[in-house]
């Protein structure tokens, strides 16, 4: 795999499926997992951005035909809610990734916007029990008792371990 080391760029892509993109004895191995990229950009200014939303509604229209015509397109090999995926209204747009040339030629991107979406569930449960700790913490019971203490007696949480629980 050829990498750009470290670059990130903002690309256009959708899940490779072979139904749609083609897939035989010369594709890369692994393919099937991956994201596809039509397109990658260094940065988004006003024209870029114009051009970018034209190729996503031809993206959504050709996406739309193929379904249309093969209705066995909903299914993919490894994917189990590929239907639901993309049956989403934002299934292809504008994402941060990684772009990658696969050994023959694809290609692929590992998205990073997938993680800043997950980070910023788990601090958005993080900032609402921080706000509720505090909350009780005027409650004149708990006031007492740090007078008594000298300590609170529950630990705010912090965005360490904050995705402990992800595997």
């Amino acid at each position: 795999m050829e990498e750009n080391k470290g670059k990130n760029k903002i690309i256009l892509c959708e899940l490779f499926n072979p139904l749609i993109h083609g897939y035989d004895e010369l594709s890369s191995e692994g393919i099937l997992t991956h994201y596809l990229v039509f397109s990658q950009y260094d940065n988004i200014d006003k024209t870029t951005m114009i051009h970018i939303n034209r190729e996503i509604k031809l993206i959504k229209r050709e996406i739309k035909n193929y379904r249309l015509l093969f209705n066995h397109l909903n299914n993919h090999p490894i994917i189990r809610n590929y239907k639901k995926i993309i049956d989403s209204e934002n299934y292809v747009k504008i994402e941060i990734g990684n772009p990658l040339i696969l050994p023959n030629g694809e290609c692929v991107a590992i998205l990073k916007t997938i993680w800043l979406r997950i980070i910023q569930r788990k601090w958005k449960k993080v900032f609402q029990d921080r706000k509720r700790v505090i909350q009780s913490r005027c409650n004149l019971k708990n006031i007492r008792y740090r007078s008594i203490h000298g300590k609170w007696n529950s630990q705010l949480p912090t965005i360490q371990g904050m995705l402990s629980n992800l595997s």
